[in-house]
């Protein structure tokens, strides 16, 4: 049974990594010029990860369970380390469950791409952003939070403190904000609807 903290991640962290991943590399889907586009991308996160199928826009987490229902990876409860009695536990509260990295891994190799597109000049900056730790005194823009919220999901507050030189306080806050900012809740929260037609894909006339 693996349930120590370094061998496992919930469901609903390897949707966020996921997600994001998939976000940026279809980045012409959503992106507009002069528009609120940390809002756009924080939308068709959450499409890409609950589907959309209106649009026939497949989902991460109904993969997810697709696979638990056939077997291919197990699922655990953080709170006891229990199976699911039913795929649907997992489908309601992602949070609250957690798979092997090595479960993990199979997922992102099924979801991801396997070839990586090629990155513009702008794209480079903000990878290379992620490495340098913010400015000391200077303001935290919106892509500042941005890459914020993605480095947490890799690292501790307390990590991201002494990476950018600052109190753990001030990194909750930050992240607190950021959440509330650009991420959306759950396509279970009917408030997301009226939320995700603002995003018109490309493909769409």
């Amino acid at each position: 049974m693996f349930n120590t903290s370094d061998d496992r991640v919930t469901v609903r962290d390897l949707m966020n990594e996921i997600s994001h991943s998939q976000t940026d590399a279809h980045a012409d889907q959503w992106q507009k010029p002069d528009s609120d586009n940390g809002r756009r991308r924080a939308i068709a996160s959450a499409i890409n990860q609950h589907g959309w199928s209106a649009d026939g826009i497949p989902g991460i987490l109904q993969h997810i369970l697709q696979m638990v229902n056939a077997g291919q990876i197990a699922v655990r409860s953080t709170f006891n380390d229990m199976p699911p009695v039913n795929a649907s536990e997992v489908f309601a509260n992602p949070a609250n469950w957690y798979i092997s990295q090595q479960d993990a891994s199979e997922i992102k190799a099924l979801l991801l791409p396997t070839k990586t597109k090629a990155v513009d000049t702008k794209k480079a900056d903000v990878a290379d952003a992620r490495r340098t730790p913010h400015q000391k005194g200077a303001k935290w823009t919106d892509e500042d939070l941005q890459l914020l919220l993605a480095d947490s999901e890799s690292m501790t507050q307390e990590q991201l403190a002494q990476f950018h030189g600052v109190e753990r306080q001030r990194i909750s806050t930050l992240l607190a904000q950021a959440k509330d900012q650009f991420e959306t809740k759950s396509s279970t929260d009917l408030s997301i609807n009226p939320l995700a037609k603002l995003v018109k894909f490309n493909n769409r006339k």
